[in-house]
């Protein structure tokens, strides 16, 4: 498993292009349309392609919850400030979402090419296609919304150094990702929670039990997916208990652990005081668990 995730970094080094936030707008775009296959992809066998697709980027610990959130709940977060994190975000929407989606379900990846040709082509015939239902008819209005971007409103400070390169994203620009992130979420919220739900019914019964890691990386992202914001999830053990925090930008605190089995919002300063199991709150959209700050000492 670790040597994948190297290979993975050699790639992600090696390839470097000339690039712009434009065409990391046109690859989040891009992405969306080939999440939109995969969750629409239903066997027998696997189940629902996105949700397969989340369960092995969990499985395999490669990516902190940072990365997967941009992956599939807020593309926009992504830093797109200097050559080094823009060519990053691009990577993880390229090289590792769409390979991961070719890899594990046969959707190819695509690139727009310098006229931006297989984009518009791309959108035009994958909107017809694969949009159904009011969900889906959403996303397709705001993926259509605004025209194809160019780059010349782009502010770019250059240096000798190109990976010293700064960014400045045009309001135009953060409108259509502003856009593309929200159109992402209508299509990996219900996988995410429909994975997490699962992951957590299978705590109760200890089949293939998964790590509070894993758990937590799950729990994050649902919290992402609900309110379009990057919370970082850790697991830490508290005298022998392992508890998972969730933190937001503040670094104000969101806490679960289990009892017998069972995940429990708890109190993030009293971490034997139950707020409300996790599956309740899985079951209403309205259900958005509340940050607090964390003392200097915590106690159960």
């Amino acid at each position: 498993m670790k040597i994948s995730c190297i290979l993975l970094s050699f790639i992600c080094v090696n390839v470097v292009a000339s690039i712009s936030i434009t065409e990391y707008i046109n690859m989040v775009e891009l992405t969306n349309l080939q999440i939109q296959r995969a969750s629409g992809y239903n066997d027998d066998y696997i189940g629902n392609g996105l949700e397969l697709v989340i369960k092995c980027f969990i499985q395999t610990n490669c990516f902190d919850s940072k990365s997967i959130n941009e992956m599939f709940t807020v593309p926009e977060l992504a830093v797109t400030c200097n050559f080094d994190h823009l060519q990053g975000s691009r990577l993880i929407q390229t090289h590792t979402l769409q390979q991961k989606l070719f890899q594990t379900l046969g959707i190819p990846m695509i690139y727009p090419n310098e006229n931006n040709e297989i984009l518009r082509i791309t959108t035009l015939g994958k909107k017809r296609t694969y949009l159904t239902g009011k969900a889906l008819h959403n996303l397709r209005n705001q993926i259509s919304d605004i025209p194809s971007l160019d780059d010349k409103n782009q502010t770019v400070t250059v240096h000798d150094d190109k990976y010293k390169t700064i960014y400045k994203a045009t309001r135009r620009a953060i409108i259509k990702l502003t856009k593309l992130g929200k159109a992402r979420r209508l299509l990996t919220k219900k996988a995410i929670r429909n994975v997490l739900t699962q992951k957590l019914a299978e705590q109760i019964t200890d089949v293939k039990k998964y790590s509070v890691h894993k758990i937590c990386t799950l729990i994050a992202m649902w919290i992402s997916s609900k309110t379009a914001s990057l919370p970082f999830a850790i697991a830490r053990d508290y005298g022998g208990i392992d508890i998972c925090v969730v933190y937001d930008k503040d670094r104000n605190a969101v806490k679960y652990r289990s009892f017998e089995g069972i995940y429990w919002q708890v109190n993030v300063n009293k971490m034997d005081t139950k707020i409300e199991e996790l599956n309740v709150q899985l079951l209403y959209d309205s259900s958005i668990p509340q940050f607090e700050k964390q003392l200097t000492t915590t106690t159960f």
